[in-house]
């Protein structure tokens, strides 16, 4: 009987437990990572001397705590996350540079700064939201 009153009370809690898990659980890699951020997301990054920046759609592919992103017009972000802030490099159309950038702990936006070459001198903002 005590075995049995244990199993049960094992079981409720493992149930109970469940229960209060979010529907939709990013995978145990992305977890570890810090935030989930994959999807399809739409940015906007502040001009310099007529390059670069504007509004732009980019599609973000996530394993652990790499991230890839895939800009419509051919560019290419790649960055490491630490929880919820991301560092990263990037080359273009108008060039190649830098960036860092900060997501909302639901991984739903984020902002940030970026720049040209290598010297981490800030030629702008930058902010996106996930739409899908």
């Amino acid at each position: 009987m005590k075995n049995a009153l244990s199993a049960l009370a094992l079981g409720t809690a493992f149930v109970v437990g469940a229960a209060s898990q979010p529907a939709l659980v990013a995978p145990a890699s992305a977890q570890q990572a810090g935030v989930f951020v994959a999807g399809h997301w739409e940015s906007d990054a502040g001009n310099v001397n007529g390059r670069g920046g504007g509004h732009f759609a980019l599609d973000l592919s996530q394993n652990g705590s790499r991230i890839r992103w895939q800009a419509a017009n051919g560019g290419e972000y790649l960055c490491s996350l630490e929880g919820t802030h991301c560092t990263g490099t990037w080359h273009g159309t108008s060039g190649s540079g830098w960036f860092d950038v900060w997501f909302s702990p639901d991984g739903g936006t984020f902002n940030g700064t970026w720049g040209y070459g290598s010297d981490r001198s800030a030629s702008g903002g930058w902010s996106g939201r996930r739409t899908s």
